[in-house]
């Protein structure tokens, strides 16, 4: 049994947990609504995953070269609205250029 803060109805109520092989453990859990009758959806510590899960992302591309033959991509950020409103989910992309043609050398996640 958990005890969780439901901050729409502003009141503590009770929850049932239990973990893996029927040990007792504790599960954060929530709605969109904040209802206990909502769909409930499972806490994730990951920013990065949740603002490119959105459905309202949105998506902005930023290029090297762009209009040539070299034209590619160096930076994608993401964010959303409704998730994470403010933080900016960023993939810097770098690359080598190897004989005439670019090749990815490594892509970086932060968070802005």
């Amino acid at each position: 049994m958990g005890i969780l803060f439901n901050p729409i109805t502003a009141q503590f109520e009770t929850n049932s947990c239990q973990g893996g092989g029927g040990s007792t453990g504790s599960i954060i859990t929530g709605t969109d609504d904040g209802t206990l009758t909502g769909t409930q959806y499972v806490f994730v510590n990951n920013i990065f995953k949740q603002i490119l899960s959105a459905e309202d992302r949105v998506e902005q591309y930023t290029y090297a070269d762009a209009g040539t033959r070299n034209e590619r991509i160096t930076m994608i950020e993401y964010s959303s609205a409704t998730v994470h409103s403010g933080t900016v989910a960023k993939k810097t992309i770098s690359y080598t250029l190897t004989g005439n043609s670019y090749t990815v050398t490594n892509i970086t996640r932060s968070l802005v």
